[in-house]
Formats: structure tokens, C-alpha cells, sequence
């Protein structure tokens, strides 16, 4: 096992050192942000201030804290700060991982503009039956990207139902990716994936979890964030399945399956609550 990084841990865990973290968490922490502070109020702020022609300090000030807190709320809740964010604090060792805490099974009420979903060998399949929900009627905000994961056997199929989409005018609006379609592969350049697993593939989750994760960096290139993105686990076999859901396994993203009594149908969501693997 790797060393941890000790100015790391007394960064992040004061039961290690206590003084280290009081020095450099709490002292210099605090030195540093008071420099900042300064240097911005007392030189950065009067030029400001002039430029802006407030005469009021205190107007000033409060329309700067003001802008500031709503530049944070924008970047916290309008990007994926939080995302970089964490990813950041596991890149250098300040938090392992994201580890599940709770997992609850709720109706799905809301539509994505992205949908993956495995193809069965059958006319009335679970694929079809998510599409049309996430389609929503063509009602905005309704599906527009749609990835088609097949087998030898299913993508016969996966075009049938390309065909009756298009004969009800859905096929205008909705994108569908399936069979020979191919994906980037940055690990191995020269052998992208293909929306249609061969039968050599077709039990190997390590590969399907690859597949799934070059579909969200193909949804990233066409402006379909992560959150706006759910994959279906219901249809194809097991090791597809559980394939798909390894590739879900961060809080980001999401996953949904459809559940069945009787004649009725229902999408239920899987939503994960995580928290941060605090370093050792």
C-alpha cells in the first residue's frame, strides 16, 4: 500500500497531528484569506470603486459581497463545481472515494434529454417502453438522444423499432445510436467501441462499464450533461446489466428500470446517496 502524503493527512485529519493541523489548517489557512482580503479591499476594491464611481464605501461593499455570493450560488448550483470539486480532493488525497450510504427506489416523474438502454430480442421490449416515457409525447423537456446498446440477436430489432418511430414522426427529433455505431475509445484508440456487442463481449461487464462510460463522454461532445443522462438496466442479460449499473456508480449519474405486476409497467429510479471516504 502507497504512503499517504503526511502534509495531506494533517490537512484533512486533525486525529493524526493536531498541532500540524491547527498550524496549517487553521493559522496559515486564516494568514492566507486575510492577505487575500486585504489586497482586495485596499487595492483592488479602490480602483473598482473608482472605475464604478460608487462614492459609499459601505454601498460598495455590499454590492460586492452581493455579486460574490451570486457568482458562488451560480457556480455551485449552475455547473458542476461540486463535481470538480470532489474529484479534485481524490486526485491529491484529501478524500479516497465516494462511497454509497443509502439506496432508495422511487417512480420516475421526470424525463432526460439523454436515455441508454439495452436492446432485447423481442418487438414489445423494455427499451421501446423507456423511450416513449422519456419521449414524453414530444412535450419539452422530452428525450432527444437515445443509445441502443445491442446484441447479434437485437439489433434487428433496435431497427424495427427505428422504423416505427420514425412512421409516428418521432424519429424528426429523436437521435437513436445503435448497432455499428461507433464510440472513442481514449484507451485504446485503435478499437472504439460499437454499440453492438459481440458475442465474444456479451458477458464481459468490465467491457460493457467501458461501453457506458464512452457514451457519456459522446453525450458530454453533444451538450447532454451527466445528470440529464439515465441509463435503463432492465433489458439484454445480466452481464449487461450489471455492466451498465458498474458504470453508474457515481453520484453524477443515474439510473432507472422498469418494474412489472401483472400487465402494468412502471420506470422506477435508483437514487444513491454518497458520501466522501475521509483519507486514512
Amino acid at each position: 500500500m502507497s504512503r499517504r502524503n503526511p502534509i495531506l493527512q494533517a490537512l484533512s485529519d486533525p486525529t493524526k497531528n493536531f498541532l500540524s493541523f491547527f498550524i496549517i489548517g487553521v493559522v496559515l489557512l486564516n494568514l492566507f484569506s486575510s492577505g487575500v482580503s486585504d489586497l482586495f479591499w485596499e487595492n483592488l476594491g479602490a480602483w473598482l470603486q473608482t472605475n464604478l464611481n460608487i462614492q459609499s464605501l459601505a454601498v460598495f461593499r455590499f454590492w460586492v459581497l452581493f455579486g460574490l455570493l451570486l457568482l458562488t450560488l451560480l457556480l455551485i448550483y449552475g455547473t458542476n463545481l461540486t463535481d470538480w470539486v470532489r474529484r479534485g480532493m481524490t486526485k491529491v488525497g484529501l478524500a479516497d472515494a465516494v462511497i454509497p450510504d443509502t439506496a432508495k427506489v422511487v417512480p420516475l416523474r421526470d424525463t432526460c434529454r439523454g436515455l441508454v438502454v439495452i436492446m432485447s430480442p423481442k418487438e414489445d421490449s423494455p427499451a421501446e417502453f423507456a423511450i416513449r416515457h422519456h419521449w414524453h409525447q414530444g412535450r419539452l423537456p422530452c428525450l432527444e438522444y437515445c443509445w441502443i446498446i445491442c446484441t447479434t440477436e437485437s439489433v434487428d430489432y433496435a431497427r424495427r423499432l427505428e422504423q416505427r418511430l420514425i412512421a409516428e414522426g418521432i424519429g424528426e427529433r429523436l437521435t437513436l445510436f445503435y448497432g455499428e455505431f461507433v464510440l472513442a475509445n481514449p484507451q485504446q484508440p485503435d478499437q472504439p467501441f460499437r454499440l453492438k456487442v459481440s458475442p465474444e463481449t456479451i458477458y464481459d461487464p468490465d467491457y460493457v462499464l467501458h461501453l457506458v462510460n464512452a457514451i457519456y463522454g459522446h453525450a458530454d461532445s453533444l451538450g447532454i450533461a451527466e445528470t440529464d443522462l439515465i441509463v435503463d438496466i432492465t433489458g439484454g442479460t445480466k452481464p449487461l446489466g450489471v455492466g451498465a449499473f458498474l458504470a453508474c456508480t457515481r453520484p453524477e449519474r443515474r439510473l432507472e428500470y422498469i418494474t412489472t405486476r401483472g400487465e402494468s409497467r412502471q420506470i422506477v429510479e435508483i437514487r444513491v446517496a454518497y458520501r466522501l471516504k475521509a483519507v486514512r
